[in-house]
């Protein structure tokens, strides 16, 4: 590059002085000089890469305005050579295959274009990286226009019907309850009483597992966690967002891998320099970001503010089909084919980071590659990090204060990381290995697929949770929670049982019977809150006002009632006093407050259950839960 930097110089086009300065940020960031040119404004990007052609001797192609022949993408896929920096245009006339390059030529380019394309003569035209993103999106959009759009797309297992049947369904158990004999109703308090016990017990050593592998060592090698740097104690919410030390020394920071981070945007430019600011705000070597923004190709508002606002070169902007774009696993899918970075994250458009997190993912992937080369060679390998918390920066709102108790008692944490357990629904704020995701199929396969589905490679990955912070303006409200949580209870619930039937089957790789126990455990805890909560007050009411006019049934009614209220009160209170204590640790004793709302939020947790049993029991769901996405960049 140094040498395009001389002959800018000599054309005119660039100051000695800017030269000086755009090498001295490539030693401090690394990076390509080129891209520090075009970053610092000594030259546009189009004269930089006119000027770049024309020191490789080749023509300039623009592959938007000459696309490649999509015959030629059989041989050569622009999903797959675009990564090594080219793509197959076309076969002239005279047998030679015209390439375009973004990358110097050399003998290992040709060699590369030869294994496609053997026997046949290689003409070479210049692009710019721009161009072969677009000739990957618009491969990409034929590819899958070429399928079944349904085989491919996410389907809710859950919908509105279901949460409808679930409330009538409710209001009819109750009246039936009211009209069961006192002894029949009793017995039914003592079941749920015994499910909800030992579902509630499986779930706390679930998670004291989960806790005690975060802060206990383990004897071959630490565990690869992050820190986290987003709490305020003497306020009780989470600290501003602002500049941080680094926790790796500025000059380990050519050594830091290029990071992608996707973002679907809309909203004009309002929202457009709401993103830009938290990207801003990330402790990472620019040179080392590849930033995406994800855009409706039908959103002419924000795509003017694009050219008005004029991000920075390592920002880059990717026009999408109206249709994938509303869907966020596939724009994400979208984003992932044209990413460049070694590990990747999608955050949702008002998402904010805390600033060292990238630094800290990257920390946790390599510690977790170094323990799986010395220690543990057997190992699944990491696939994906989920950040363990998502605060509010304003006043928490009240139903923000009840879902996080969830992250303090750690109900997704004690389920997410077993081994053949699935993901949250909600894939934003998962930091991904790249080359390991695009293996598994990419965000829709690695979003929420059942072991019994899954390939092999999709077996053997690994997911953990990050010790870091995402702060949001608001938490989503309790329909989206619902919506989310009656889909993420489906899923758990049929991989379970089918975890159940394979252990009592007879193959040999059978799982453990205990696994596929642990597996139901909180769909089980859930199930039973309702019955047991309803159940005991009746009976309780029963005993009341009846008092001895029940004759021999009424001592089993209110040893059942009074034991009921007793196992709900000591599993509520531990659970709330558990979460008390976590939130105060956190975010000071406001947030501690959302704990006595526990009761009420865990029949918000049984209501998403029921309605995802529900849904698996019409078939509907199962038929749509068992959907494999087609292959993606294997």
């Amino acid at each position: 590059m140094a040498h395009i930097g001389a002959q800018l110089i000599r054309a005119g086009r660039i100051d000695p002085a800017d030269l000086t300065a755009a090498l001295d940020r490539q030693r401090h960031e690394g990076g390509y000089v080129g891209r520090h040119l075009i970053e610092s404004g000594a030259i546009s990007r189009s004269a930089f890469h006119d000027a770049l052609a024309r020191s490789w001797h080749l023509e300039t192609r623009d592959l938007v305005v000459r696309p490649p022949d999509s015959s030629v993408a059989v041989q050569a896929s622009p999903e797959v050579t675009a990564e090594l920096g080219w793509v197959a245009c076309e076969i002239a006339a005279d047998g030679a295959v015209v390439v375009a390059t973004a990358v110097r030529p050399a003998e290992e380019l040709l060699t590369e274009v030869s294994e496609y394309f053997p026997g046949r003569q290689i003409r070479l035209v210049a692009c710019t990286e721009r161009d072969l993103d677009w000739a990957t999106l618009r491969s990409r959009r034929s590819r899958l226009a070429a399928t079944e759009r349904r085989d491919r797309r996410r389907d809710d297992v859950v919908g509105p019907v279901h949460h409808v049947m679930t409330l009538l369904g409710s209001i009819g158990a109750v009246a039936l309850a009211v009209a069961l004999p006192p002894v029949a109703l009793a017995w039914l308090v003592l079941t749920a009483g015994a499910l909800f016990v030992v579902g509630a017990a499986l779930q706390s050593a679930l998670a004291i597992s989960a806790i005690a592998d975060e802060l206990v060592p383990a004897a071959d090698g630490p565990r690869p966690l992050g820190p986290w740097t987003g709490a305020d104690h003497a306020f009780g919410r989470p600290a501003p967002l602002g500049p941080v030390a680094s926790p790796l020394d500025e000059d380990l920071d050519l050594s830091l891998p290029v990071y992608s981070v996707l973002v679907r945007l809309w909203g004009g430019e309002s929202w457009l320099r709401i993103v830009l600011d938290h990207l801003q705000m990330l402790d990472y070597p620019r040179a080392r970001l590849d930033a995406i923004l994800l855009v409706a190709e039908t959103d002419a508002v924000t795509m003017d503010a694009v050219r008005r606002v004029a991000p920075p070169e390592w920002v880059r902007v990717v026009r999408l089909p109206v249709d994938d774009f509303r869907d966020p696993v596939a724009a994400s899918d979208h984003g992932l084919a044209i990413a460049h970075g070694r590990y990747v994250v999608a955050y949702e458009r008002d998402a904010a980071p805390v600033p060292d997190q990238l630094r800290a993912a990257v920390a946790a992937f390599e510690a977790d590659l170094l323990d799986l080369i010395d220690h543990r060679p057997d190992r699944a390998p990491l696939a994906g990090l989920r950040v363990a918390r998502r605060s509010e920066v304003d006043a928490p709102s009240l139903f923000g204060r009840m879902t996080g108790v969830d992250d303090a008692l750690q109900l997704d944490r004690s389920t997410g990381g077993r081994p053949g357990a699935v993901l949250p629904l909600d894939f934003c704020s998962t930091h991904f290995n790249m080359r390991l995701l695009r293996r598994l199929g990419g965000f829709e396969a690695a979003t929420w697929q059942l072991p019994e589905a899954q390939s092999p490679t999709q077996r053997r990955a690994r997911f953990e949770v990050l010790d870091s912070t995402s702060l949001r303006p608001r938490a989503p409200g309790p329909l989206h929670w619902m919506h989310e949580r009656s889909q993420a209870s489906a899923y758990t619930q049929l991989a379970g049982l089918r975890q159940l039937a394979a252990a009592l089957g007879r193959r040999p790789d059978r799982p453990g019977l205990g696994e596929a126990v642990l597996g139901l455990s909180m769909p089980t805890m859930f199930l039973a809150y309702p019955v047991l909560l309803l159940g005991s007050l009746l009976t309780a009411t029963l005993t009341f006002v009846d008092g001895g006019a029940q004759g021999a049934g009424l001592p089993l009614v209110a040893r059942a009632a009074w034991l009921g209220v007793g196992e709900t009160a000591l599993v509520l209170g531990s659970a709330a006093m558990v979460a008390a204590l976590v939130l105060v640790r956190r975010q000071g004793w406001r947030a501690a407050c959302g704990a006595a709302l526990l009761p009420l939020h865990w029949l918000l947790h049984a209501g998403a259950t029921w309605s995802a049993l529900l849904a698996l029991a019409t078939g509907a769901g199962r038929r749509r839960v068992v959907r494999n996405p087609a292959s993606f960049l294997v």
